[in-house]
């Protein structure tokens, strides 16, 4: 920018604030993501800004021109940053009242997209954004802007209406409507052109090689495209499904050579298109096809024959957040042949479907793929829960798993049949006879598609592998539940700990409670009732009985107070959340009126049943949701964040010993927190239950046929910030693995 227009800038910024004086460090949000070169300065020290990292009125954020940030204020609001950007929160107060609420922020220069919070619809006067030419208020809730290369300002309104002022006057644009701005003098011009707030165009680089022609003697032209997602499975050496968000793609002369993901991983081989749909120019290209002479390199090696992929454009994560609070079933649209390893090709079928909770931070997601194998000359039909057609066989794969950042991942349960015909009854798929994993990635400017890869093993019909193309249907509020006597929940489990130390079930500081339900039948009176995945209340006369009323914390900020993945009542769900105070009916706690609770609630995996379990010495879970942790002191609560870095580290081990090491980074204003817990779980028939104990202790149990979810509530005592409370779930790409032990 010039001189001059940095002063009028500046005098802009410093009048604005002179009416509301900077308060430089008071807590304004957390980046929800950050990806590539973005830096926050506070004060004189500029540091990069990750993942979870705390967000401070006064702060300048600026990204390099590989940045891109999402930030989430203790409002609600949110603000994207596009690459080269320089962003400034000049004063933020979130004080519940609309005369002392503050959302000043300027953008100096690059782009943001902006979802009002609470801030701007108690009082929008309270909530400004200042350019170096404009000034935008709010009369609705969402808007993008950029700088042109000319130096001109584009504002785009995209929910309800804004205002946009310069030195010359206002002009107000409704729904849809565009806005330039030249100068700040001159009065903001109506234009049918947006905003520009697209994914980064793949960069292409055509070269022609004289030292490899085709059989006519001429040319080959090599095209690589940079920034497209891959999702694929194969059979095989490393045929497990594998995901890469960013990649780049080789064609030689039209045909797909090549793929290089993150870590050098690359494959090479030749690949034959199946379907296109979308381009790349208008960032929703999906490829479906197959690569039956794959060779992989890297961090994961080997030659999975008959790998089934689909590559596309990832769908800013951004966008996905417009969908918050919504649930939408994403149906099939096209699919690669289902490959086996018994030399048959199967078909994936059009029934199959995913159903996705948007959330704020991630989206939960259910996966239901229902398949058709015809039978290899050898294989008979065998088992009479088997759906028989004189052909072949159908099978049902469910499961459930979560998305981040645009890609996804998750386990599935194989059952012969459509799920229907199966029962689940303490821990076990009565019908289940093999394991698999799917992953994939939302598609599109605002995630109407979805590709996905998935692989499975069926037990004596072999493995199979594949890819397809899903489109999103209608959107509809994610749905209250009131569930009562469902076989689905006589395995729930619920565990619940609180900040004011009235529990005293378990050991130490944590001080939680654990609610079951043990009974293998529909009978009885046991409920769990859901408003959405927030659980509300909870009752059971089965083995530790007892019953539990909650009233929801309505103003716990910045991130969320409760989620969930899976749906409640399906084998893998695990949720968690926080109340602000609940009554207890249950003979061995102490006190019936709780504050500050946190809990978390879900289908425990049943580890023992005749079976072994093993798994690497440290299986890793990691974070994927949890409540805010709160500390209670004398001076009262206060609400902090937890680190998307934390993790459980579990050993498996047979029948033997078990640990279960709990490492999780607290947030609480400017104090960094350590909670290390050491632990143990227990099996059981009736499900599996994690305890730990002494000054950091916790409790929780594993979710899923395979324990491919864990989940905690957890508790410690510090110096100074009093009793610190929270839950937190987590998920394993590597599930421990189990054998049948003859000797039990």
């Amino acid at each position: 920018m010039s001189h001059r227009q940095h002063l009028r800038h500046t005098a802009l910024v410093i009048a604005l604030a002179s009416i509301y004086p900077i308060q430089a460090f008071a807590a304004a949000g957390v980046a929800q993501f950050s990806v590539g070169d973005v830096q926050v300065k506070r004060a004189a020290a500029t540091v990069a800004l990750a993942n979870g990292g705390r967000i401070e009125s006064g702060d300048q954020i600026t990204t390099g021109g590989t940045g891109r940030t999402q930030l989430r204020f203790t409002d609600g609001g949110m603000v994207s940053l596009q690459p080269n950007s320089q962003f400034t929160i000049a004063r933020y107060v979130d004080a519940a009242d609309g005369k002392q609420d503050s959302f000043l922020v300027d953008l100096a220069r690059g782009g943001m997209r902006a979802l009002t919070g609470l801030i701007g619809k108690r009082n929008r006067e309270n909530y400004k954004v200042t350019t170096t030419t404009a000034t935008i208020g709010i009369r609705g809730s969402g808007f993008s802007m950029s700088y042109n290369p000319d130096g001109t300002l584009a504002v785009t309104t995209e929910l309800d209406a804004i205002e946009v002022c310069t030195q010359a006057g206002c002009i107000g644009l409704n729904i849809g409507e565009s806005a330039l701005v030249s100068s700040a003098q001159a009065l903001p011009s109506r234009v049918r052109e947006r905003a520009h707030w697209n994914p980064p165009t793949p960069r292409r680089l055509i070269t022609a090689r004289t030292d490899d022609t085709d059989t006519e003697g001429k040319s080959a032209y090599i095209i690589v495209d940079s920034g497209l997602a891959l999702a694929g499975a194969g059979l095989g050496d490393g045929g497990d499904p594998r995901l890469y968000l960013d990649g780049t793609v080789v064609r030689k002369d039209g045909v797909i050579s090549g793929y290089l993901g993150k870590n050098n991983d690359k494959a090479t081989g030749s690949a034959t298109i199946q379907e296109v749909t979308g381009s790349e120019a208008d960032g929703d290209l999906m490829v479906l096809g197959k690569w039956e002479q794959i060779t992989w390199s890297g961090t994961q090696p080997g030659s999975p024959q008959n790998f089934g992929f689909v590559l596309g454009n990832v769908t800013p994560r951004s966008a996905l957040e417009a969908h918050n609070g919504m649930r939408a079933e994403y149906k099939l649209s096209s699919a690669t042949p289902v490959f086996s390893s018994t030399g048959t090709h199967g078909e994936l079928l059009s029934s199959s479907n995913f159903l996705v909770d948007f959330r704020s931070a991630f989206a939960a997601m259910e996966a239901n793929l229902n398949v058709f194998m015809p039978y290899p000359e050898n294989m008979a039909p065998a088992g009479e829960s088997v759906i028989v057609r004189p052909e072949g066989t159908y099978y049902s794969l469910r499961g459930s798993g979560t998305a981040v950042n645009g890609g996804f991942s998750g386990a599935l349960a194989v059952m012969p049949g459509y799920r229907e015909q199966s029962m689940y009854c303490c821990g076990e798929d009565s019908n289940q006879i093999g394991t698999g994993s799917f992953t994939g990635f939302f598609g599109g400017k605002h995630g109407e598609k979805l590709g996905a890869s998935y692989a499975a093993s069926l037990g004596e019909a072999g493995n199979i592998a594949g890819a397809g193309v899903f489109a999103k249907g209608e959107s509809a509020p994610i749905p209250e539940q009131n569930v009562s006597n469902v076989l689905y929940y006589n395995n729930l489990q619920l565990h619940v700990g609180d900040g004011s130390g009235l529990l005293t079930v378990g050991q130490g500081e944590g001080s939680n409670a654990i609610f079951t339900n043990y009974a293998c039948s529909s009978s009885g009176t046991n409920q769990a009732s859901f408003s959405g995945s927030q659980l509300r209340s909870w009752q059971s006369t089965s083995n530790s009985s007892g019953s539990i009323a909650a009233t929801p914390t309505p103003d716990l900020q910045p991130i969320q107070q409760y989620g969930a993945v899976g749906q409640p009542g399906s084998y893998d769900f695990i949720g968690w959340g926080s109340w602000q105070s609940a009554s207890v009916n249950k003979s061995d706690v102490a006190g019936s009126t709780l504050a500050d609770v946190h809990y978390l609630v879900g289908n425990a995996s049943s580890l023992n049943s005749g079976y072994m379990w093993s798994g690497s010495a440290t299986t890793n879970y990691k974070f994927i949701g949890g409540s805010n942790p709160t500390a209670t002191s004398s001076s009262g609560t206060i609400v902090g964040t937890i680190n998307p870095s934390s993790h459980l580290l579990v050993n498996f081990s047979g029948m033997g010993a078990q640990s279960v090491q709990a490492n999780l980074d607290l947030q609480f204003g400017t104090r960094s927190v350590e909670f290390r817990g050491e632990g143990s779980f227990s099996n059981s028939y009736y499900g599996s239950t994690i305890t730990g104990s002494g000054s950091a202790a916790f409790s929780g149990m594993f979710v899923g046929s395979n324990a491919e979810r864990a989940g905690i509530v957890y508790g410690m005592t510090d110096s100074s910030l009093g009793k610190i409370r929270g839950a937190a779930a987590f998920q394993t790409s590597t599930p421990p693995t189990r054998t049948y032990n003859y000797g039990n």
